[in-house]
């Protein structure tokens, strides 16, 4: 990460400082918590994989970080190492490093798909998959039947219409060759998953579980489509694939663990709350809905006195023609929700990109919707726009420092002391 979040204090307009301070301070301990390059390298010092020909696929936005890690781990036993994330970030001496498209796959995200097929199916003693989230769409391989073309209009419907991440993965893991453990299945060497997870417990999901068995059927990936009445909007193959049969996918040996979530995040940020004397309570690891009302709910349930933790991932239903992302507007929802009162309200998406913006996310107080106005936007219009961006950016309450190499979903910070 280019700078530490407390760095960037001077940089955000705060009615008090200090306190901004401290919130941007228990979010820097949340991500040192969650470091992909460490934890990576720790759990394969401590449980190495068998075999000196071994083969790194890793996949997703901490991709070039965990990629770091098992090679400080597995030194010269590593014979290749694929990376494929969504920026470039320095990777191990000899790594082939691909950057993808996201949030909607094109050709650079197919190239780097049929690169890790490849890696997998020419591994020779044992493959370690590296997986994060993102992945979904920087690395895809359309099944049989569909084009990318299918895809991309899939990916970009569930997206602007407020599909929960956890059922837009059901949908892209049946659209796939790559998902829904299709990439580990290319693979006859043993394997071994380390996931680095942006969906909690159901890493069956992260980046549609490229190499973990399916849960879900086609059926009820079609019947997710059906539910939010996608599914005449989309090309007639979509339909196709998910009533044919399912396919049967014979996974080589292998093993999963789980290094580092959204609740290693949000535990981290209660304890250097206590570190520092700050009541705090951590509210919930599986925060959801959509964005805007999650919010003004998060203010309304924190008692006084009291800093909340709320870890998660939320969505936005797209009705503006306006820009941001699902933390930029809970921040403004929650700016009109605190408009001349007490309080502050932090939305920090861990991988320090949140939609097609330049943010991570922001910080609002009691005073920020004011500012908005002042800029000469009308923050009620902006909303309902879905144009949190310029709003925010036109009262200095962005959270601007780039790309982490970190993805554990999103955290909040209602303080209410």
């Amino acid at each position: 990460m280019p700078t530490r979040l407390v760095d960037l204090v001077p940089s955000i307009a705060a009615s008090d400082p200090e306190r901004l301070r401290e919130l941007m301070s228990l979010l820097d301990a949340a991500l040192g918590a969650v470091d992909p390059e460490e934890a990576v390298r720790g759990f394969l010092e401590s449980e190495p994989p068998a075999g000196e020909r071994i083969t790194v696929v890793a996949l997703g936005k901490a991709a070039p970080a965990m990629a770091r890690g098992a090679a400080a781990a597995l030194g010269g036993r590593v014979r290749r190492l694929v990376v494929v994330s969504d920026h470039t970030e320095p990777v191990p001496p000899g790594a082939e490093l691909l950057v993808g498209s996201h949030p909607v796959p094109t050709e650079a995200s197919v190239e780097a798909g049929r690169r890790l097929l490849a890696a997998a199916a020419e591994a020779a003693d044992h493959v370690v998959f590296l997986v994060s989230g993102g992945g979904s769409a920087l690395a895809e391989v359309p099944r049989p039947g569909l084009s990318l073309a299918d895809l991309a209009a899939a990916y970009e419907k569930m997206l602007l219409s407020g599909v929960p991440i956890e059922e837009t993965n059901t949908v892209r893991a049946h659209l796939s060759a790559l998902k829904g453990g299709r990439l580990a299945a290319a693979a006859s060497a043993p394997t071994t998953t380390v996931v680095v997870s942006d969906v909690g417990s159901r890493i069956e999901l992260v980046a549609s579980g490229p190499t973990l068995r399916c849960a879900s059927t086609p059926a009820e990936a079609l019947a997710v489509l059906d539910r939010h009445d996608l599914i005449d909007e989309l090309p007639v193959s979509i339909r196709r694939v998910l009533t044919d049969p399912p396919e049967a996918i014979d996974l080589p040996p292998g093993r999963v663990v789980v290094v580092g979530d959204c609740v290693v995040a949000a535990e981290a940020v209660a304890a250097e709350a206590a570190r520092r004397g700050i009541p705090a309570r951590l509210v919930t690891t599986d925060l959801r809905g959509e964005a805007s009302t999650a919010a003004v709910e998060a203010l309304s349930t924190t008692p006084p006195g009291e800093v909340g933790i709320l870890a998660g991932e939320t969505t936005v239903t797209v009705r503006g023609p306006g820009r941001g992302g699902r933390n930029q507007e809970a921040a403004l929802a929650a700016a009109i929700a605190l408009d001349g009162r007490d309080g502050r309200f932090v939305s920090f998406g861990t991988d320090g990109i949140d939609g097609p913006t330049d943010a991570a996310g922001g910080y609002v107080d009691g005073a920020t919707a004011f500012r908005i106005r002042d800029g000469g936007i009308d923050p009620d219009r902006a909303l309902a726009d879905n144009d949190s961006h310029a709003a925010l950016a036109a009262a200095s309450a962005l959270i601007r420092c780039g790309p982490t190499g970190v993805n554990v979903a999103d955290l909040w910070l209602v303080d209410r002391r």
